[in-house]
């Protein structure tokens, strides 16, 4: 497809790249949770069990990788992707075998979500997500119920469902790259393997990992879209493109992020290319049509069927309202949960508008604010890590309680804490490393492709960040951004390791 060189185009991609990176190294230098990378580097032998495990994960990652570079190499694409699937599946279910997960609170809810459903018990479910206010969680009831008759209706049964689909991501990230760069899709794809938290979470009972499964696949049925002019091909990959980003909403309400970067990305693309403009608005406006169409008939279908109670939805500005709080740094807090489910009627909107402004008004304390919360965010400990043990500990707690003695919580309880500090401490500098390979990419990329995977994955990436400048916050919240920044880095790495063959060869041969 011929296209132009559009000034235009080529400063957005600058200007987006250029904020993200210096987000990136704000946070390195003076974020308080960035640091912690840098110390991690000096003083890891004071961090407990940290190095022991350290060791044992290069080991890991070292074995895996040599085992991976032959099969990358002299393998076909599908043979490449089912070796990522078993590789992820390995390290991913090997936790499983413990048995050390308890769900406690949301994630205990989603997984009765699916019991319920797969049972029958429709008004139960009905009467939980009434409380919540989010419709969509219906659907993220009904999903969990075929898991259930999957798997087993067991909390087992939807781990090995999670397996499977973070394998899978795994599996997209190099899908979605392939075309673009082998060698990258392959490297995107062993980095997300390996991911602790990633590894970690997957034994959580959380709704990030369909959510993230199909807006992936979304995104790439929406590429091959864009990239094919066989008409009735591109209309079915739009078509299944929009289908593919409902099921990821009502797995988690979020893809609005995802749906504006196909947008914005697509914009970028129709004003640079010199013909088949009408194709490029069509497969827009389909993969549009199709996603808020479908999601509306989803709404109606788990009315109907008494999955949920009412369609009316909490507000986003709730999420604002919340984000903005400067006592609890935009983080949960009961004070601002009681105002929300105080509210209704015609004065809502009011009320959070009124709340939001009074919120902004000082501008030092916003931006110092927003700087706090990016740290937090992206740099912290995942929180995924304590709700994977959190259960466990309240069960060593209430032992410890009773007066018992010599049960298998209080037994292991103290290992196990200081395992997964551990394992968090190993997150921390994977994510940094993550990071530091994403400003490479950032400062050394070139771009000379039209449909390029990475430009969009920079607006995910960017979409994610910046939206957490003004709405709540949590670490595991990251999740949905991380491949996207896991892209970047693999094509930093790529880049890298170019240029580092490019000066030894030059040094072999005398530098000439």
């Amino acid at each position: 497809m011929t296209f132009s060189k559009n000034r235009l185009e080529k400063y957005i991609y600058f200007f987006m790249a250029i904020f993200l990176g210096l987000i990136i190294t704000y946070c390195f230098l003076f974020g308080s949770n960035g640091r912690e990378f840098w110390n991690l580097l000096v003083n890891g032998s004071d961090k407990g069990y940290f190095l022991p495990v350290f060791w044992i994960y290069v080991f890991i990652v070292i074995i895996m990788s040599l085992l991976y570079k032959g099969i990358v190499k002299h393998k076909n694409d599908l043979q490449i992707c089912g070796s990522i699937f078993l590789f992820a599946m390995i390290l991913r279910l090997t936790p499983c075998i413990f048995n050390l997960y308890i769900p406690t609170s949301d994630f205990k809810n989603y997984l009765e979500y699916g019991i319920n459903i797969y049972n029958g018990n429709y008004s139960e479910v009905a009467n939980l997500i009434a409380s919540y206010k989010l419709p969509t969680m219906g659907g993220l009831a009904v999903f969990n119920s075929l898991l259930a008759h999957i798997f087993s209706p067991t909390l087992l049964g939807l781990q090995i469902a999670n397996c499977i689909m973070t394998s899978c991501i795994c599996v997209m990230l190099y899908i979605i790259l392939k075309n673009y760069n082998r060698s990258i899709a392959a490297i995107a794809a062993l980095l997300y393997v390996i991911y602790p938290s990633n590894i970690i979470s997957s034994q959580v009972t959380t709704n990030h990992h369909g959510a993230t499964l199909f807006a992936l696949i979304s995104m790439c049925l929406y590429l091959r879209a864009l990239e094919n002019n066989i008409c009735h091909r591109w209309i079915s990959f739009a078509l299944f493109s929009g289908i593919a980003m409902t099921v990821s909403h009502f797995f988690h309400p979020s893809s609005i992020i995802f749906v504006l970067a196909l947008f914005f990305y697509t914009i970028l693309i129709f004003q640079k290319i010199v013909i088949n403009h009408k194709k490029i608005i069509l497969c827009l406006c389909i993969f549009l049509f199709v996603f808020y169409s479908s999601y509306h008939l989803g709404i109606m279908v788990l009315n109907q069927n008494g999955i949920i109670k009412s369609t009316d939805q909490v507000s986003m500005m709730s999420k604002i309202v919340v984000g903005l709080n400067q006592d609890s740094r935009g983080r949960f807090n009961t004070e601002d949960v009681q105002f929300i489910k105080s509210l209704s009627g015609e004065s809502e909107f009011a009320e959070y508008l009124s709340v939001i402004t009074d919120r902004i008004k000082d501008p030092r304390a916003l931006i110092q604010l927003i700087l706090e919360k990016t740290d937090y965010t992206w740099f912290s400990g995942d929180s995924y890590m304590s709700w994977y043990s959190a259960g466990f500990r309240a069960e060593a707690g209430k032992d410890i309680e009773a007066q018992l003695s010599d049960t298998r919580f209080i037994r292991l309880e103290p290992t196990f804490s200081k395992f997964i500090s551990a394992v968090t401490y190993l997150d921390i500098l994977f994510v940094g490393l993550i990071y530091i390979l994403t400003l490479i990419f950032l400062l050394f990329r070139k771009r000379q492709v039209l449909f390029n995977p990475l430009d969009l994955m920079l607006f995910v990436a960017l979409g994610w960040v910046s939206v957490h400048f003004f709405i709540e916050v949590q670490s595991r919240y990251r999740y949905l951004g991380m491949p996207a920044f896991i892209c970047m880095a693999a094509c930093g790495l790529y880049i890298l390791w170019k240029r580092m063959d490019s000066l030894i060869s030059s040094l072999k041969n005398g530098g000439r």
